[in-house]
């Protein structure tokens, strides 16, 4: 990828000072993951194995022998050791973008510059979060470019405080989304101000409809880790800015699906319907019998410890009691367990606190921003609000990979497979870029699924020459002319020639001939003898 972007710098200038930064999902057609797959062939491995040194095993048939190697310490180890030698899995189940959470997956992460053109993608198992590939992947990518004052724009699935905290370090600045749902009570309380907001401008200085506010934006995050024998304490804090804006149409927007949320959760309600462990959509504004379970014992318990008086004369008389409650603990919580496994869980009431909470968020979302340390250039409010907005060139980008060059169900096993599988969707995706950059030179717009149609229906046959020249005919009628007229139409444009294509892709126009020796000159070929087998091939190719 670094040779290729190189190249790609030699035909598009780029500073690589905005990245856009987003992670995606693809998922294999095979119910079983990796971790399935490798035990497999390590056992198959093993077998194999104490077939030839031992004799015994060779009357046992593969199942009598995995009884024998999970019995035995010594083979399970040697098992363990195979399957650690195939490496870490990477066909892993986790959460879908796509709800395919039947079928394993991979995680891809891909960056872009301001050109929407991809500069690197990293795979990893699918079972690993966005967030905590974040951090491996800009490594590798500052390593790699030596990227240096470049700015971040990425999503919220990745505002975590170890990752923003991570880019300072690096000397990246970040701007990236914020929900208004993840605001402190404070913040909602005393920043929500209407009447404290100004108008967004837009590229050309005109105001535009959004409403904006910048404060000052503080967290720390302390991380616990065991290592060595002991516990580490690691501190990750970001000193930054926030951006908080306001938008009537997205504020009817997400009233209006609010509504339509509470409306199925009273039907819910209605008919004591059940409610499955994954609340989104309407659930979440539902409370489960369940939690009201777990509400009233709390309190219970809670009552119980401010009732509990200290005696220093039936000092031994309380602790038998706490020893005995001790016992019966766990018992109960086993009961608790139980019941609660085999109770439905119903839907009971409304949440009116997580309703109240969208009413007061609706229309507001936020960006936090940060510019590169040591840079002396300021991120004003319209340079921030440009800059996420075109961060759904990234998710076109995933769109065009995985409807028009079909990156995923994946039908490959190994790592290496994988990954070149990916490689080969990102290089189409960069010609796709190239070309769409090349035709909007010439104030003309192709979609990636025009040119996929148009380079479908481009059929040709090849001639190969003695001196291993090769010369290219079209061995099928197609109408270039329809074909851009149909371009016409959909992007208004002024596309009348039909050398438009032709001068796209090779950066010359096509040249008119009407000789055999002016193709030659054409395609500096010394001799245009043809060999019987390529006369009769050519033949059989036109008749068919």
């Amino acid at each position: 990828m670094k040779h290729l972007s190189n190249r790609v710098g030699e035909v598009i200038p780029r500073e690589k000072s905005l990245l856009f930064y987003d992670c995606t999902n693809c998922y294999f057609e095979t119910p079983c993951n990796d971790v399935y797959w490798n035990r497999k062939k390590g056992l198959r491995i093993l077998r194999r194995i104490l077939r030839k040194e031992n004799s015994d095993f060779q009357n046992l048939s593969d199942r009598d022998l995995n009884t024998v190697i999970n019995e035995s310490p010594e083979y399970s180890l040697m098992l363990e050791k195979l399957i650690e030698s195939l490496g870490e899995p990477l066909r892993m189940h986790g959460v879908s973008k796509e709800k395919r959470f039947d079928l394993p997956l991979i995680s891809i992460s891909l960056v872009i510059d301001e050109h929407a053109i991809p500069i690197d993608f990293q795979i990893y198992a699918g079972n690993q979060a966005e967030a905590s590939t974040m951090v491996e992947s800009i490594k590798r990518l500052k390593e790699k470019y030596n990227i240096k004052n470049a700015v971040l724009v990425a999503d919220s699935a990745l505002n975590g405080t170890k990752n923003l905290d991570m880019l300072l370090k690096e000397g990246l600045g970040f701007a990236v989304a914020k929900s208004a749902l993840t605001f402190t009570d404070k913040i909602r309380k005393s920043e929500l101000d209407l009447t404290t907001f100004s108008k967004v401008k837009d590229e050309a200085g005109n105001e535009t409809s959004f409403l904006y506010k910048i404060i000052p934006y503080q967290n720390v995050k302390y991380e616990r880790k065991f290592e060595n024998g002991k516990w580490i304490s690691n501190k990750y804090s970001i000193d930054c800015n926030m951006m908080i804006t306001f938008s009537e149409t997205r504020k009817n927007r997400d009233l209006s699906t609010l509504e339509e949320n509470i409306l199925q959760a009273k039907a819910a309600i209605d008919r004591n319907a059940q409610i499955n462990l994954i609340k989104n959509g309407w659930k979440q504004f539902v409370i489960t019998s369940d939690e009201i379970k777990a509400n009233t014992a709390q309190n219970q318990s809670t009552s119980g410890q401010s009732d509990q008086t200290d005696g220093a004369s039936n000092t031994s008389d309380n602790n038998a009691t706490n020893d005995e409650k001790q016992k019966t603990k766990g018992k109960s919580k086993t009961k608790e367990t139980k019941a609660k496994n085999s109770e439905p869980c119903i839907a009971v009431a409304l949440n009116d606190k997580k309703i109240e909470k969208r009413r007061e968020c609706a229309g507001f979302a936020a960006i936090l921003f940060q510019p590169p340390p040591g840079s002396e250039e300021a991120m004003n409010a319209d340079y921030v609000s440009s800059l996420y907005h075109h961060l759904v060139q990234i998710e076109e980008c995933f769109r065009i990979m995985k409807s028009e060059f079909e990156i995923r169900p994946l039908f490959v096993r190994d790592r290496d497979s994988v990954t070149g599988h990916v490689l080969l969707c990102i290089v189409a995706l960069i010609m796709v870029r190239l070309i769409q950059k090349k035709a909007a030179e010439k104030e003309c717009s192709i979609t990636a699924a025009k040119l996929k149609e148009i380079m479908n229906a481009l059929t040709v046959l090849t001639l190969y020459r003695d001196d291993n020249h090769c010369v290219y005919l079209k061995s099928k009628e197609f109408n270039l002319t329809n074909g851009l007229r149909k371009v016409k139409e959909e992007n208004s444009t002024s596309v009348v020639e039909p050398e438009f294509l032709f001068e796209l892709l090779t950066g010359v126009k096509m040249p008119n001939v009407s000789t055999m020796e002016e193709l030659r000159k054409i395609f500096k070929i010394k001799s245009m003898n043809r060999s019987k087998d390529q006369i009769e091939q050519l033949k059989c190719s036109v008749s068919a």
